[in-house]
């Protein structure tokens, strides 16, 4: 849809071009950038994956939450931000919840997928879709072939709940807006925002919630495209792929470097939880020998689930996971958090639990790093020579 808009001036402009996307609704039209991101996310849903109910209803729930935060302004303005940077060759890396949201993948702004592990097909029988076969990541399945057309399927979904997003589900928050961006298309990104938007200021902070930080990864990635000519066919990487992840970790963690150096195997999932511990706040020196604990949390949205197992409302549960453990008041939160805890009779060792740990990242921001690391270490494999000349 193309519409005039009131800019900061309050001006009215009209675009200047007709293939242009979008302008920047101002408050008072937020209504129409919302009926903007729903045709593009349903259609876009409607393309992948057909009339699929399970889809639609994340979708629409979603979208709800969008509505009641009033955010619809700021995902148009990520979406034309990732649509840039894409067209000139470099990825972005959405950070935090941004990267969990359905509505952040159907708009291309994140390349996570929230909807559970899952074979699809992108030609034109994608309806075959596949549930997993029992692995938390789509990408740690195996390959499967499509039955109708017989090519090799996308391995997809990242399992992740909507209050990753949302962080409540009865009092939703707005996603992190936070993007990164290869430094060389900032300047080149202020005069497309100023000529789609009407307004943009040097630092692109004048969109008030959206946070656009450089990225050198992204820079690299986009130059080693460009100097080969070769993407990653739909991010399918390989154990050799995370081991050499594994070992730049050990690297610059020297507590963890003789026992990252020893792993010969690993899959995503794996690596997942290894990034979180490697980046999260734990107190003491740290041993992978704690992730073998059940009641050992790296990753914010499983202490998250645990605590809900135990009755605790999903929403208290995320809030205790999200910011009981980040407090200046440590001591007197915790007090609280384990009267709450002993109210829905969670185990001494969970409790325990929360002595250890400083701070934990959410599972989203995680997964959208890693993803990022997985590609620059691809071809970091594959054209040593192309990245040593960077």
């Amino acid at each position: 849809m193309i519409f005039k808009i009131t800019t900061a001036n309050n001006s009215t402009t009209n675009n200047l071009s007709s293939d242009l996307f979008f302008t920047a609704p101002t408050w008072e039209n937020e209504d129409l950038a919302a009926e903007n991101i729903a045709k593009i996310c349903r259609e876009r849903a409607g393309e992948i994956y057909g009339t699929m109910h399970s889809v639609a209803d994340r979708l629409d729930f979603e979208l709800s939450m969008m509505e009641k935060t009033e955010t619809a302004f700021y995902f148009l303005v990520l979406k034309e931000i990732s649509d840039f940077s894409k067209e000139k060759g470099y990825p972005t890396l959405a950070s935090g919840s941004l990267a969990g949201s359905l509505i952040s993948f159907l708009l291309g702004i994140t390349n996570t997928n929230p909807l559970p592990a899952h074979y699809r097909c992108d030609s034109d029988c994608y309806r075959c879709l596949q549930k997993g076969d029992g692995c938390r990541y789509g990408i740690d399945m195996p390959d499967n072939y499509c039955a109708t057309c017989g090519k090799l399927m996308i391995k997809d979904g990242f399992d992740l709940s909507a209050i990753t997003a949302w962080s409540s589900f009865a009092n939703p928050q707005a996603p992190d807006f936070s993007l990164r961006i290869a430094p060389s298309i900032r300047p080149l990104l202020q005069k497309r925002l100023e000529e789609k938007l009407g307004y943009a200021d040097s630092d692109l902070t004048m969109y008030r919630h959206i946070e656009l930080s450089d990225s050198t990864v992204c820079e690299d990635i986009g130059k080693l495209a460009a100097i080969t000519g070769k993407t990653p066919v739909n991010q399918q990487y390989n154990n050799e792929t995370y081991i050499l992840i594994l070992k730049e970790l050990a690297s610059e963690n020297e507590d963890l470097s003789d026992e990252l150096e020893s792993i010969t195997a690993c899959d995503f999932n794996t690596l997942v939880k290894i990034y979180g511990y490697v980046i999260g706040s734990f107190k003491g020196v740290k041993t992978l020998k704690n992730l073998d604990e059940p009641d050992f949390f790296v990753l914010r949205d499983d202490l998250t689930e645990k605590l809900a197992y135990y009755g605790i409302p999903i929403d208290l549960a995320n809030k205790i996971a999200k910011t009981g453990i980040y407090s200046g008041e440590k001591n007197l939160l915790n007090n609280k958090i384990i009267e709450i805890m002993d109210n829905y009779n969670v185990p001494a060792s969970i409790k325990e639990y929360f002595d250890k740990v400083g701070g934990l990242w959410s599972i989203s921001s995680c997964i959208s790093r890693l993803q990022l690391m997985c590609t620059l270490a691809w071809y970091k494999i594959k054209f040593p020579n192309e990245f040593a000349s960077l």
